[in-house]
């Protein structure tokens, strides 16, 4: 008898588990919008409007919709990837260091980089702490997997000899910062990416992004 009664109370503690779950995380969502809506509305009224708190506001909503859903954080990589612009929306921050003083991101002269690498830097601590938390880390490996960590470990070699032998550290960065970028997300694709409508999603996004950047690009040539 007590099998079958501790057998009956386990789903509904697990459902109950699950909700209490579900609703705390939509409460910490609904507070930390608030909390940065309320501190950047009163540093706007301390200073006066600027584009850059609203750029800070995007970038940090970012950033909490990253660690509520990580698959969420391939989307804003591809849509704010795609619509930047070296021409068209030059002071567009994603793409551009925290050290570029045309972006609206402008931190240091020091700090070399960008939103886009944090992006990819909290998609995978959010991938990865919830797997934690859920006692179920899952790494796929795809098939271009050993195939790029391979590449990647020549480029490092490369890199380094490079660095080595007195090459420029902030060139060096420059040029082989891209290739890191697509290991990060072919490994981020392949554990995140799970059934269909998660490439569908990741599709519209880049194809909503190139809409977007045409209709500026007509509107900024009138």
């Amino acid at each position: 008898m007590q099998i079958l009664e501790s057998l009956q109370e386990y789903p509904l503690a697990t459902v109950k588990a699950r909700q209490f779950r579900s609703g705390l995380s939509t409460l910490l969502w609904f507070t930390a919008v608030f909390g940065l809506g309320l501190i950047l509305g009163l540093l706007m009224l301390r200073s006066g409007p600027s584009g850059s708190y609203i750029a800070w506001f995007f970038y940090l909503a970012g950033v909490v919709a990253i660690f509520v859903q990580p698959r969420v954080g391939i989307y804003l990589l591809i849509f704010l990837t795609l619509i930047g612009d070296g021409t068209l929306t030059y002071w567009m921050p994603f793409t551009l260091n925290f050290s570029s003083r045309q972006s609206l991101l402008f931190l240091s002269n020091a700090l070399i980089i960008s939103p886009l690498e944090t992006y990819i830097a909290f998609t995978v601590i959010s991938w990865l702490g919830r797997g934690a938390m859920q006692r179920k880390v899952v790494f796929h490996r795809s098939e271009l997997f050993w195939p790029a960590v391979v590449f990647l470990g020549f480029v490092v070699l490369g890199l380094l000899y490079g660095l080595g032998t007195g090459g420029n550290f902030t060139i060096a960065l420059w040029e082989s910062r891209a290739i890191f970028y697509l290991v990060a997300m072919l490994i981020l694709t392949s554990n995140l990416f799970t059934e269909r409508n998660h490439f569908h999603n990741a599709i519209w996004a880049a194809m909503i992004a190139l809409l977007l950047k045409a209709f500026l690009a007509v509107i900024t040539s009138w």
